[in-house]
């Protein structure tokens, strides 16, 4: 089962691919390519590297993009988390633990030892359902056993939280509470990955000899500018403590510069010798 918001999500991503697939065409398209031939060299420069730069960022959106979309639609946490939320009003009080686990599935856990609430006087055994999708959401059903019964079976008194709270994940257009913490959460940690993922793919893609044939339009004179912007995303995310990172990435940027470097003076000789 699926969030309420799919096709919003769903609209969402495909603005964010759209958006880079139309900046991505813009710079290998043959039009831009023949207008950049016309242009003075000094904008040349400065529109190739506006593009690159605004490319560089496009991609880190929208690989975040795709990521969240599993994480909040598309995986297994999502689907039960979803479906949990849809049927959690279904439970009512009075209801027997038989009932409650038709409606809910198996708990994840049971027992009062495993919660960590202050459950209401004279519980006798609870039911945990924890809920995973972007973070950790625990739902509670108090079961306190039916002295009138014949049978001494165990029945609803409660649940933690209430049908309010839970409602509003159907509800509210923007993710609230811990969902929209553990969304911030993931974003950051997308964030560092990607960015780390993009510095090792330049230094790589650095070593190898592709020549300049384009001339100033060659991408391999503007590395530096993404590299420049995964080092600012990766930093606006890292948290304290003993950066071993840096073992890694002072070679990754040393190598990144010093084959720009390269690149930049035999593009240098080639626009004199033209």
């Amino acid at each position: 089962m699926h969030s309420p918001f799919l096709w919003r999500n769903i609209g969402i991503l495909l603005i964010v691919a759209a958006n880079f697939i139309l900046i991505v065409g813009a710079l290998v398209s043959r039009k831009s390519r023949s207008d950049f031939k016309v242009r003075p060299t000094a904008l040349k420069i400065t529109l190739r590297a506006a593009g690159i730069l605004y490319a560089a960022a496009s991609l880190i959106v929208l690989l975040i993009a795709i990521l969240l979309f599993y994480l909040y639609e598309v995986s297994d946490s999502a689907q039960e988390f979803w479906k949990n939320t849809h049927e959690w009003a279904s439970v009512k009080v009075g209801m027997t633990e038989p009932d409650v686990a038709r409606i809910l599935g198996p708990p994840s856990r049971r027992g009062k030892e495993s919660a960590g609430y202050f459950l209401d006087e004279g519980t006798d055994d609870i039911y945990i359902y924890q809920m995973q999708m972007v973070t950790i959401d625990d739902r509670i059903v108090e079961f306190k056993t039916d002295a009138t019964s014949a049978l001494k079976e165990m029945k609803v008194i409660g649940k933690i939280p209430g049908d309010e709270t839970v409602n509003a994940y159907l509800t509210e257009w923007k993710p609230f509470g811990r969902i929209y913490n553990g969304i911030i959460h993931e974003i950051s940690d997308m964030a560092m990955v990607i960015s780390c993922g993009g510095l090792i793919v330049l230094a790589f893609v650095s070593i190898i000899p592709f020549g300049l044939h384009n001339g100033w339009n060659s991408w391999l004179l503007y590395t530096p500018l993404p590299t420049l912007m995964f080092a600012v995303v990766y930093e606006m995310n890292v948290v304290g403590g003993w950066r071993f990172d840096l073992f890694l990435l002072y070679p990754i940027y040393a190598l990144i510069v010093l084959c720009w470097l390269f690149r930049l003076v035999k593009a240098v000789k080639l626009h004199r010798a033209a």
